[in-house]
């Protein structure tokens, strides 16, 4: 088994280079009026060696599977490794920027490392530093994005897996202030980001996408009340319920989870939270019906699930064992199966386990965590006058003679005197 990697999706300063456009599959539009377009961006391959991350593009063609399967057919643009310029990403905000109009919804994914820079325009940052995306061959700052992201028509809808990707957020918020209704009536920008500017985001090797991303695709790829509809709402919903867990799963000690402009309980929110960014597509989540975790173990740990998968597809489970090691385990599994995972530890210690089962189109089920206590069930025995003496950790004594095993309570009220007639009263509950 693999031991964890997080890394910190962060800093980088890179040098200039030039590169040619990768333009992904066009669908055709939408028959309703409204027309979808999306902007997708993730970097794995920096240049050098040293910067390299290695879910990002992964995470970026997951999310186009996601936006292709519904009946709005989305018009995409998806840039990775040295594709993903400066010059290349400010172009295609451009392209959303020509061609939306105020019925239209446009979608804008990054996946990548962010950073910070001293601000050049304190006017319209409203603080003194910038945060910046980190692309192949420079860095874009948060006040140019967000210039880009005003001057398009309709529902914009952007989600950010880097670094610092809370402080695009603020220069939204800070430059919607200044006159609200009139760049909300042309611009309207959902931002789903960090909590905070300074908050790192890490992606996991073991899991195989970077944590935020994770849940992401899992809340464009579920239908929570199968109404057919995957929305904006539901999206930001799921996601924060589960990365929430997420992040205790992994100890990686985010500030606050994720947050979304505008507020949620905002009229601006409200007022196109149900915009559909996924149409006509039902899928229900799976489910961990049953998790049986021992609380007491040997090193080789047993556990064992119950799955449900409501639309009767193919599921796999990921163990994350508590102890730096995790898994998928591929299956196929189906519905209502029983299924047992085992693992070896190394150290004597309590461990958290948890569990998280996928479907087929990378729905997931919420996080489940157990705790066991990894135990040398030898530990405190010994031999004396050819008995097997054990001390058990709820006060039990074991005494074996001739095969015979007699147990009695040890307290300070009980007698220490087991049936040979020996005091064992040195014997610690363990």
């Amino acid at each position: 088994m693999k031991t964890i990697s997080l890394i910190l999706i962060g800093l980088v300063v890179l040098s200039s280079l030039s590169s040619t456009v990768y333009a992904a599959k066009t669908n055709t539009t939408s028959n309703t009026g409204t027309t979808y377009r999306a902007v997708i961006v993730g970097v794995s391959d920096y240049p050098g060696t040293n910067k390299d991350l290695t879910t990002p593009v992964k995470n970026a063609l997951a999310i186009q599977s996601c936006l292709e399967r519904g009946s709005n057919r989305y018009l995409i643009k998806r840039l990775t490794d040295s594709d993903a310029t400066v010059k290349n990403v400010v172009s295609k905000l451009d392209w959303l920027k020509n061609n939306a109009d105020e019925n239209d919804v446009s979608v804008f994914y990054y996946c990548g490392h962010g950073t910070q820079r001293d601000t050049i325009n304190y006017e319209q940052e409203g603080d003194s530093s910038d945060e910046c995306f980190s692309l192949y061959d420079g860095i874009l700052r948060d006040d140019e994005f967000v210039d880009k992201l005003l001057s398009i028509k309709g529902i914009v809808f952007v989600i950010l897996d880097c670094c610092k990707s809370a402080g695009f957020q603020d220069d939204l918020s800070y430059r919607y202030e200044q006159d609200m209704m009139k760049l909300w009536k042309k611009s309207k920008v959902f931002l789903i980001s960090a909590f905070d500017e300074n908050q790192l985001h890490y992606e996991n090797l073991l899991l195989g996408y970077g944590i935020l991303s994770f849940h992401i695709i899992g809340s464009l790829s579920t239908d929570p009340n199968g109404d057919g509809k995957i929305t904006i709402d539901e999206v930001y919903m799921l996601a924060q319920e589960n990365f929430e867990k997420a992040k205790n799963v992994f100890d990686i000690g985010y500030q606050g989870g994720l947050n979304i402009y505008p507020p949620r309980g905002t009229c601006y929110y409200y007022d196109f939270m149900d915009t559909a960014i996924v149409k006509d597509f039902k899928n229900k989540s799976p489910e961990v019906l049953e998790f049986v975790v021992p609380e007491k173990s040997r090193k080789n740990c047993e556990i064992k699930l119950k799955l449900r998968e409501p639309d009767k597809g193919k599921m796999r489970v990921f163990v994350y064992w508590g102890d730096g090691e995790g898994e998928w385990f591929n299956g196929p599994y189906h519905d209502y199966e029983e299924v047992t995972f085992s693992h070896v530890y190394q150290t004597y210690k309590k461990y958290k386990i948890s569990v998280v089962v996928g479907d087929e189109y990378g729905s997931v089920s919420t996080w489940k965590t157990k705790e066991t206590s990894i135990e040398n069930k030898n530990k405190g025995s010994f031999f004396l006058n050819n008995h097997h003496v054990f001390a058990g950790k709820n006060g039990v004594s074991r005494v074996v003679t001739r095969g015979v095993i007699l147990n009695k309570i040890i307290t300070s009220n009980v007698s220490n005197k087991v049936t040979d007639g020996n005091d064992y009263s040195q014997l610690k509950i363990m």
